[in-house]
């Protein structure tokens, strides 16, 4: 290294000390000398409004059937959570909707005891059970994982397995005799066939050159199982991740390795999207910060890792595609031209306290699995709540009277899965019981 490149690192360094001491310099003193400082305040002519740390979330409540409890900190539920100072050119934070009932959340099947047992509601039981979807008649089907097996759950609470012997293999032909190697995902084509994503383990990977890493099986409507051949060299060698039927297009999409492709039979593989789709250059968060003065003091980008991590996509009604970004808590859309950018989300880039809000100052956490239904809503998992996302892209998060006629707080449940249909039912999968949640029960404004 020169002499000149050595003295523009050191004078770098300086200014960026310099410039530490004057901000540090800046803060107001506390009477406290342990407490933290206080947080910035903005240029926006709205009012400040002090709001929760962004990483502090409620508490999850501990019971929810039969009854259900406050948090430990009410403090926590106040509506400033999901509040702050937003810029003048920000569209409005939605009125939240009133509250569901306590009688909107029922448990549908299912019980505590993890086991292998099908009957009604909660003589049923489930192991670990990690997905689920839906058939044109309102049966549900559920992935036990844990039971290497195929549930149905009928609109009354029956429980039935359809597929898997209770033991983990690769046998195929009559359903009851076939064999899976933990189910995860599955979805129901417009001709009930049933086709299921499992994660293989090391000892029942193909060792060959055309390997797969996870495997798509079908259960069609005589109840045979058998296996998917993908027969295009894109798909080898790599990690489905998820996987998602449209119904207008009678097509399968996948997720791979950040790419989405298309299946309409085993040997019509198209790709979509490839990572490129999902970069910081096509999100139009840059360009959403170029023109806000409010996003682009605040803005910081070093947290937008280099590789997404799609894991979850649905596909509204103009063909819109919605992708769930895990690592950057994202939902990105890619229009009918195959155009990407970002639907909603970014807010921890601007260094936003929000919540519940519109377009990119909207915050998620801990993110997964989409569904996509009622009044064309996306609803999606964030930690242990239910994030509502519009058409129109702004996020409200579920809340529950506590009892009968009583406060309401955030629905909070551990949901490995979950599934909406038209008619405003979302259906809960959570630890080894099956929830039935009717979004039309509210209370009265």
């Amino acid at each position: 290294m020169g002499v000149a490149e050595i003295l523009g690192v050191k004078m770098e360094r300086l200014y960026v000390a310099v410039i530490c001491l004057l901000l540090a310099a800046c803060q107001p003193l506390s009477a406290n000398p342990g407490a933290s400082p206080k947080p910035r305040a903005t240029a926006s002519p709205s009012p400040t409004v002090v709001i929760t740390s962004p990483t502090t979330l409620p508490a999850p409540i501990p019971s929810l059937i039969p009854s259900l409890e406050t948090t430990t900190n009410p403090d926590l539920l106040d509506e400033s959570m999901f509040v702050t100072t937003l810029p003048s050119g920000a569209r409005p934070t939605p009125i939240p909707q009133p509250p569901l009932l306590h009688s909107a959340l029922i448990l549908l099947a299912g019980s505590d005891t993890p086991g292998f047992q099908d009957g009604q509601g909660e003589q049923a039981k489930f192991n670990k059970p990690l997905g689920i979807s839906l058939d044109g008649q309102g049966n549900i089907f559920v992935a036990d994982s844990g039971n290497h097996a195929i549930r149905k759950v009928s609109s009354d609470g029956n429980v039935s397995t359809i597929a898997g012997t209770g033991q983990p293999g690769n046998k195929e032909g009559q359903a009851k005799q076939a064999q899976f190697i933990y189910p995860n995902r599955l979805i129901i084509d417009n001709a009930d066939n049933v086709f299921v994503l499992e994660y293989l383990d090391s000892n029942s990977i193909d060792k060959t050159e055309n390997r797969i890493l996870r495997r798509i099986r079908k259960i069609d409507k005589k109840n045979n199982v058998s296996t998917i051949n993908l027969n295009n060299k894109s798909i080898l060698n790599k990690y489905i991740s998820n996987i998602y039927f449209h119904k207008d297009s009678n097509q399968i999409y996948i997720n791979s390795n950040n790419e989405i492709f298309s299946i309409l039979e085993e040997n019509q593989v198209t790709q979509i999207a490839n990572q490129e789709k999902f970069s910081l250059k096509n999100s139009g968060l840059l360009d959403a910060a170029q023109k806000s003065s409010f996003l682009s003091g605040s803005s910081n980008f070093y947290g937008f890792r280099e590789e997404p991590n799609i894991d979850g996509l649905v596909i509204g009604k103009k063909n819109h595609i919605f992708v769930l970004d895990v690592y950057r808590k994202l939902v990105w859309k890619i229009d009918s031209e195959g155009e990407s950018s970002v639907f909603i989300g970014g807010g921890q880039f601007f260094q936003l306290s929000t919540w519940d809000a519109c377009d990119y100052y909207s915050r998620f956490f801990n993110v997964s699995r989409l569904s996509l239904g009622f009044q064309e809503n996306i609803y999606m998992i964030d930690k242990t709540f239910i994030r509502q996302i519009s058409s129109d892209g702004c996020s409200t998060t579920l809340k529950i009277q506590e009892k009968t006629g009583g406060a309401a707080s955030v629905l909070s449940l551990k949901v490995s899965d979950l599934v909406v249909d038209y008619k405003g039912i979302l259906y809960i999968l959570s630890e080894n019981k099956v929830y039935k949640l009717d979004l039309n029960a509210r209370a009265a404004s």
